[in-house]
């Protein structure tokens, strides 16, 4: 049951994603043909998807690590790429523009820094799903790249796992 909750909290969080890339205003004048939102680099991970649920004594890394896969298909789409990694007791979620996003004026920043704010709940959701299922104390790290890798927003969330 606690996989199945995070993977609805992972689904929800992956659609908000997609969703403010559907409803994004178009940017700025900029050097862009189109301009794109949130991202992530993609890189595949082996996952271990025969473990239905996480066991108190299942370190988040395996966790995360069993789960990745679907968590990256659902953050990721036509304009971002997620990458879900754990390290330590957090989870980070990375989102990468798979085009160059002309944020010399601060808009690009300022308006998924708005997004994180706006979403806190949702990311809170998540942190507290991933703590639950291995019975710890977890931040969840949600972070948007540029295409060129520089960073544009990062917030973190904490899950207690009480």
């Amino acid at each position: 049951m606690k996989r199945f909750k995070l993977f609805f909290v992972a689904a929800l969080a992956g659609c908000l994603v997609f969703a403010f890339t559907a409803c994004t205003p178009q940017a700025q004048p900029s050097t862009q043909t189109t301009p794109n939102t949130s991202a992530s680099q993609s890189q595949s991970e082996d996952t271990d998807s025969s473990e239905d649920s996480a066991s108190t004594d299942t370190s988040l890394e395996e966790y995360v690590n069993s789960i990745a896969e679907d968590l990256e298909a659902s953050g990721s789409n036509a304009d971002a790429d997620c990458e879900v990694t754990a390290s330590g007791n957090t989870v980070t979620f990375a989102y990468t523009s798979k085009e160059q996003l002309d944020d010399s004026d601060g808009y690009w920043s300022d308006y998924l820094s708005q997004y994180l704010d706006d979403n806190t709940d949702t990311f809170n959701e998540a942190a507290e799903e991933f703590a639950e299922a291995v019975d710890s104390s977890v931040s969840l790290k949600v972070v948007y790249y540029n295409a060129d890798g520089t960073m544009l927003a990062m917030k973190m969330y904490l899950g207690l796992g009480l």
